[in-house]
């Protein structure tokens, strides 16, 4: 099987997040390629690592849209934006909320002390 070498080292770095050397896997593709006699060991640890060969990898690679999970990933941006905001909005009104209470304790236990006194 002739494999497309960046397509396969981009979607095993962004779908399972291993960063490998690109010299490195290439290497090894080209081994897989070659070393016939030692192709069920490649395959045994592409199944170890990932539960799938490495044709099956391959498959998928080629299948898979980049453009569309980087989409989802704005779109989720977006939202976690308007959410922090959102969030620092009630934490402000929290804060101001907790001066104003202070300062009314403040006054209360003061008003307090002045009438215990009298």
């Amino acid at each position: 099987m002739d494999f497309v070498s960046d397509k396969l080292y981009n979607y095993i770095n962004h779908k399972y997040n291993l960063k490998i050397n690109k010299s490195h896997f290439r290497v090894l593709l080209d081994k897989y390629k070659t070393d016939t006699r030692n192709r069920e060991v490649y395959n045994s640890v592409f199944m170890t690592l990932f539960g799938l060969t490495l044709e099956s990898l391959h498959t998928l690679a080629l299948k898979y849209d980049f453009k569309k999970e980087y989409n989802d990933i704005s779109e989720t941006m977006k939202e976690l934006k308007t959410t922090i905001n959102s969030l620092t909005e009630k934490i402000e009104l929290l804060v101001n909320e907790n001066s104003e209470l202070r300062d009314n304790y403040w006054r209360l236990n003061q008003s307090l002390l002045k009438a215990t006194k009298k």
